[in-house]
């Protein structure tokens, strides 16, 4: 079979098991584990049968998260050891050797993608927020805001100059807010407030375009 990349699927896992299905795996795998045995494109691991929930829990989230791995749960008789096997296709063992491992920054691809989304999520919104006062600017609605709170200046004329990049804004606001929307999940609900605070702005600075012309009449 030919070497291919392998992804986990970190979204698969409900936001709200994430973290302690990462902190199982490290418990599993740190402590709990008896013995490791090679297999091909794969391990073996023992442990005692007293740890047969918390495994077959781990399992039953990790086949989501990586779902190229067969998983395998072997419980011998009269009380005897468990074993779990996880095999795949070529380029599972290196997979699964950086996951056994255990260190905080490769303990799973799915661990290091959990890790790094918050910090996407965040450059996203802040990208999101920016774009959407920029339509606010674009439209008129952030400098007529300003005017009338009797913020004055030559700057705040100048925003004005900005119209002519107003579909550059929005399609720069609908790539964030659409980026950020679907990496954030629902577990992250400041990231949430933030992009639905920047899509009521870019809607509010649209809608102030097509009624401006009204309030000078």
């Amino acid at each position: 079979m030919t070497n291919r990349a392998f992804a986990c699927v970190p979204s698969a896992i409900p936001a709200a098991e994430r973290q302690a299905h990462f902190a199982l795996a490290r418990e599993l795998f740190a402590s709990r584990a008896r013995e490791y045995r090679d297999l091909p494109e794969g391990y073996a691991i023992r442990f005692t049968n007293d740890d047969f929930e918390a495994v077959a829990r781990f399992v039953a989230n990790e086949r989501k998260c990586c779902p190229f791995m067969s998983f395998e749960l072997a419980v011998a008789p009269e009380s005897g050891p468990l074993w779990l096997r996880m095999t795949g296709p070529e380029g599972t063992r290196r997979v699964l050797q950086a996951e056994l491992n255990l260190t905080v920054e490769a303990q799973c691809r799915c661990v290091s993608a959990e890790s790094g989304r918050p910090r996407v999520v965040k450059w996203t919104t802040a990208g999101g927020m920016l774009a959407a006062l920029g339509v606010c600017a674009a439209c008129c609605l952030l400098p007529f805001v300003l005017v009338s709170l009797g913020v004055a200046g030559a700057w705040v004329s100048g925003l004005d100059g900005l119209a002519s990049y107003k579909w550059f804004f929005i399609v720069a606001t609908l790539a964030f807010l659409g980026h950020g929307f679907y990496t954030a999940g629902p577990g992250r609900r400041t990231a949430q407030v933030g992009l639905w605070i920047a899509t009521i702005l870019a809607i509010s600075g649209i809608v102030f375009e097509q009624i401006e012309p009204l309030l000078h009449n």
